[in-house]
């Protein structure tokens, strides 16, 4: 049974947040138990199949606070999956500023965090998102959270409330010369994100992200749906780059084989995703991006 709209408008306003001892991947079936919206409307991940129509232009531009070539990284295990925050040094701006000025995507959208999701190996599934029923070795998400609500918990209350730019990556045990997604040594001390609750610490300069992002959202998909993870609000504009990239091969394996989801570390974190969900009938538009 679809949840009513007016209804979800309630649950999003009292489900804000969703304590990882209610949830994991291993079981996803049985998140609607606990988070009623993982039944609701506008689920995400969605399997994408490019439309045969013209691609529309949306003019996206992202601004970048200064201090980027001294910024500081955080990384954080917090059991379900690997979060990255970077600050831009001695600047109280976010790292990165999402703006539009027309629909869906309309307003200025803060960068909050980047979200790592993988498989188990080589070869598996491990992105979120599927391509024409084809997925990728992992995919890394960029969350950002509209301005107007102040801060990403608010925002993810409200509908358009966040957008995430989603980027599938390969290991580039055989490269290809695709473009390169960075992540700033953050291999050389992974293994310290061993244990849930874990966190590391480092200074990197960001600016290769700006070639990344713009390769990223030079052609894109995007559709309305939901948080991959509970409480599943159904309150994102999804922005899934049509763009593959590499990233190092060397860092997935430290993925699959190093990073545990509970204190005794016996269980590896591997298949960090949600199955595909229903696209009952959503629309899936391709952009071209004027960044």
């Amino acid at each position: 049974m679809v949840l009513a709209w007016s209804l979800v408008l309630q649950l999003l306003q009292l489900h804000a947040d969703a304590p990882h001892e209610l949830w994991d991947y291993k079981n996803t079936s049985i998140w609607k138990s606990y988070f009623p919206l993982c039944d609701g409307p506008l689920q995400s991940p969605i399997n994408i199949i490019p439309g045969s129509g013209k691609p529309r232009v949306e003019k996206l531009q992202v601004d970048w606070a200064p201090g980027i070539g001294n910024s500081e990284i955080e990384g954080i295990n917090n059991g379900r999956t690997i979060k990255i925050f970077i600050r831009p040094e001695n600047v109280s701006r976010p790292l990165m500023t999402l703006r539009s000025h027309s629909r869906p995507l309309f307003g200025v959208y803060h960068f909050a965090e980047l979200d790592l999701h993988w498989g188990e190996g080589q070869g598996d599934e491990g992105s979120e998102h599927s391509f024409n029923g084809k997925f990728y070795d992992a995919e890394a998400q960029l969350v950002f959270y509209n301005a107007k609500y102040g801060t990403y918990n608010e925002a993810k209350k409200y509908p358009g409330g966040l957008a995430i730019v989603a980027v599938p990556l390969t290991g580039n045990n055989n490269p290809r010369g695709l473009p390169f997604f960075p992540l700033f040594s953050i291999d050389l001390i992974l293994e310290d994100l061993a244990m849930p609750g874990a966190t590391i610490n480092l200074n990197a300069d960001i600016t290769p992200w700006k070639a990344m992002m713009k390769t990223a959202l030079s052609k894109f998909y995007m559709y309305y749906g939901s948080m991959t993870k509970p409480p599943c609000n159904p309150v994102v504009l999804w922005i899934v780059s049509a763009t593959e990239f590499e990233m190092e091969w060397e860092f997935l394996l430290q993925l699959y084989a190093e990073i545990f989801s509970n204190e005794a570390l016996t269980d590896k974190m591997i298949r960090n995703k949600r199955p595909i969900q229903p696209s009952a009938g959503r629309q899936v538009t391709t952009y071209i991006s004027g960044v």
